[in-house]
């Protein structure tokens, strides 16, 4: 759950009579469920955002009622935050005292933790302050097409529509290569006319109608020394887990979304700690599953109910990717794959859900101890760029990254930061935003591994102990010993690798006391995406047939779209070939046949991703 926002930021009382009379318009793109808009006048602005029925929001108001306010001004965040900050009672507390203005510039003092994204109206509103907690997977985003004022908001197609004042849309078309190449746009184009995404580790500021992107108000803390015993380390961590979790002791009810991994049995560690009877658990699997085997030992151990469930599919392709930019506001599904998934939460009955979505505290997108400059480099690249796109479809990425790279590099302690910082500000940022979009519109979701203070202490590590695991591992077995010595689902904890021998020597931290108990499954999580299988773990529609119909559809999608004459210099021969192969109906071409697993479903991924490029701009969906 969160709440879906926008705020005008006027230069004079001119416009402000066609905005509020569009205002009521704003509704019709906003995602079902969203019952009362609730709107403030002040002296050059206007803010609005929606809520659910407090009956149906899963408790969300209690944590966050809405528009604060102080003898300073007003402050507003569309998600949540630490214990205590949202609320009012809270005065000595809450929001207001994390701030300071000083010389026409905004600090934060400490983090308020949680995850959302934040207005600041100061008393004279003359100018207007607004972040994202980082990392920026709630998502801000920015859009000026009238002069005489400037909007920000949560969702990208309401953000253009209320800076258009028109449900029409202008797209942006720069955002096909961009969305093509790497399955979001690095830059934080949208596909929607002058309406982008605030940078990660920025802010914005509002002021006379217009805006800029300036530093984000938060300075960064001293870095944890490797050297720190870690007993010391992993106690900090659990601290940190245990306040990311607090939402748990506020509800009657939570549900957790549980796999076989590190991720999720984190968070069982802390919830664990914190009282586990109003939790329930769900794996999306199939019953003879192997992840669903492990994950059911997990809810065992903290003793709560566990239920393995069926993913919901939309089987007719062009259906499918109407509701998966519905979902995501236009802005794509990021893993293409999963375009015709259904994310249905009505079996948590409105109360809070915990989503193991993270990795920082593992390193990010580092996930060994190589420091070369070219196996960096590699991986960097391997990251955002796409095997099947042109360099001429790969080039705006290629720019954006660069800049990136040189705005970002002052702050890695390590060449190896790297690949954590473009995980942070990207993978569990910006490239996550679509599908925090859909889930965050669902229910009240909470996801304790990208709180901002719990990311912040994953920033302060050193490579090392974010690479070994060594530090979460530790944290675990402090909240629940008993988790850490469950296997995890086709994977080991990466310190491990076996008894005589590891990549990280430091015996005294390779916790090597249980291994034989932590031996792994043999089993990958590929066999979810098998098509051999797919039907004991999926749940079809009433338009079910085969995948092989709906290949077909994919790709007359493609060649029949506005965008055909242009794929030659977008991308490979072969993919172009493929899809032209499988619109005739046919199947396993010597491209797609002669190749292994992945390299089969990175294709199929690729194909649906550019029919949702497609139908951004060809198909009506909202």
């Amino acid at each position: 759950m969160s709440y879906p926002y926008v705020f005008f930021q006027t230069v004079s009382d001119a416009a402000k009579e066609d905005i509020v009379e569009f205002i009521p318009q704003l509704a019709r793109v906003l995602p079902p469920g969203y019952a009362t808009s609730i709107v403030h006048s002040f002296d050059r602005g206007i803010l609005v955002y929606w809520k659910k029925d407090k009956n149906n929001d899963g408790g969300f108001s209690n944590i966050n009622p809405g528009l604060l306010k102080n003898s300073g001004g007003y402050i507003f965040c569309c998600g949540y935050a630490g214990k205590g900050v949202l609320e009012p009672s809270a005065q000595e507390s809450n929001i207001f005292s994390l701030l300071d203005l000083k010389n026409g510039s905004l600090i934060i003092k400490s983090s308020p933790g949680g995850i959302g994204s934040y207005v600041y109206i100061p008393s004279n509103c003359s100018q207007v302050f607004s972040w994202s907690t980082q990392p920026p997977s709630v998502g801000l985003f920015v859009g000026k097409n009238r002069d005489g004022y400037s909007v920000i908001g949560n969702r990208p197609l309401l953000v253009y529509c209320a800076s258009a004042l028109t449900l029409g849309i202008r797209h942006n078309r720069n955002y096909f290569h961009k969305y093509l190449c790497a399955g979001f746009a690095v830059d934080g184009d949208t596909p929607f006319l002058n309406t982008i995404a605030c940078p990660p580790n920025k802010s914005v500021v509002q002021e006379n109608g217009k805006y800029k992107f300036v530093a984000y108000p938060l300075s960064q803390l001293e870095p944890i020394p490797q050297d720190m015993p870690l007993a010391e380390k992993s106690k900090l961590l659990a601290e940190e887990l245990l306040s990311a979790c607090y939402p748990i002791r506020e509800s009657l009810n939570s549900y957790i979304f549980l796999s076989g991994g590190k991720d999720s049995r984190s968070i069982c560690a802390a919830l664990s700690g914190l009282g586990c009877k109003k939790l329930s658990a769900f794996t999306y699997d199939r019953l003879d599953g192997g992840e669903s085997a492990v994950a059911s030992k997990v809810a065992e151990c903290i003793e709560v109910e566990y239920e393995i469930r069926k993913t919901r599919v939309i089987s007719d392709a062009f259906r499918a990717l109407a509701y998966s930019l519905q979902t995501t506001d236009g802005l794509g599904m990021a893993f293409s794959h999963q375009y015709n998934f259904k994310n249905d939460l009505a079996h948590c009955q409105n109360s809070p859900v915990f989503h193991g979505n993270g990795h920082l505290l593992r390193g990010g997108s580092a996930r060994s101890m190589n420091g070369q400059k070219s196996f960096l480099n590699e991986q960097f690249w391997n990251i955002f760029i796409s095997s099947f796109t042109s360099n001429e479809c790969n080039i705006e990425t290629i720019k954006a990254l660069g800049r990136w790279r040189g705005s970002r590099s002052g702050d890695f302690r390590d060449g190896r930061d790297i690949l954590f910082y473009a995980h942070q500000d990207f993978r569990v940022g910006q490239f996550a935003v679509p599908a925090t979009l859909d889930l965050t519109s669902k229910a009240f979701m909470i996801y304790p591994l990208i709180d901002e203070k719990v990311a912040r202490f994953a920033e302060r590590l050193s490579v090392f102990d974010r690479v070994s695991e060594r530090v979460l591992f530790g944290a675990i077995r402090l909240l629940n010993d008993n988790l850490s010595r469950i296997p995890l689902y086709g994977e080991i904890w990466r310190f491990d690798r076996s008894p005589k021998k590891t990549d990280f020597p430091d015996s005294s931290h390779n916790f090597q006391d249980g291994y034989a108990l932590r031996q792994p499954s043999e089993k990958t999580k590929q066999y979810f995406f098998d098509p051999e299988k797919q039907n004991r773990s999926f749940k079809y529609d009433f338009d079910y047939d085969s995948s092989y119909n709906s290949r077909i559809q994919i790709s007359e999608i493609i060649l029949s779209s506005s965008f055909v004459d242009v794929l030659p210099d977008v991308v490979n021969q072969e993919i172009l070939k493929e899809i032209s192969y499988r619109a005739e109906g046919k199947i396993n071409s010597d491209f797609f046949a002669n190749g292994d697993f992945k390299h089969q479903f990175m294709i199929d991924s690729f194909i649906v991703r550019l029919a949702i490029a497609c139908s951004m701009y060809d198909m009506y969906w909202h």
